[in-house]
């Protein structure tokens, strides 16, 4: 799972996208509308 994460806060309830292979070198996602600035990171998650 793919997520955005604001202020230190992941807005996991609305995945970027999920489904992602570990072994993806890449994904495409699309960044929803934020307020511009330096606190917003997309972060990779998966389950074992």
């Amino acid at each position: 799972m793919i997520v955005l994460s604001k202020a230190g806060v992941l807005d996991s309830a609305h995945p970027l996208a999920t489904d992602v292979p570990l072994t993806a070198g890449s994904w495409p996602v699309t960044v929803p509308g934020v307020a511009a600035g330096d606190d917003c990171f997309i972060r990779r998650f998966w389950q074992c």
